[in-house]
């Protein structure tokens, strides 16, 4: 993990902080996956969900993260502008 210098200074935020952030998020990815949970985020919910055992095509949906809605869900589609800046959707 490392945070883009570039796209930072351009969107005024600090690296730093986005650095920090970006390495408890991993943190926390992990512990989500160790404990069998996969993060669904999307208009501004997020949620954790499980595999149903009777009914492994489903998800259950162990919890729902309330606070600041920060969480986006998409496709995760990005390209570098002409810029040379990442941008994504």
């Amino acid at each position: 993990m490392s945070a883009k210098m570039d796209e930072c200074n351009q969107a005024n935020v600090d690296p730093v902080v986005v650095a920090r952030l970006a390495k408890r998020a991993e943190r926390l990815g992990k512990d989500i996956q160790a404990a069998g949970l996969t993060a669904f985020g999307g208009s501004g919910s997020l949620t954790l969900r499980a595999v149903d055992p009777d009914h492994s095509h489903q998800l259950l949906i162990v919890a729902n993260v309330y606070g600041p809605t920060v969480w986006d869900g998409g496709d995760g589609a990005h390209h570098t502008g002409c810029n040379g800046l990442e941008y994504g959707e």
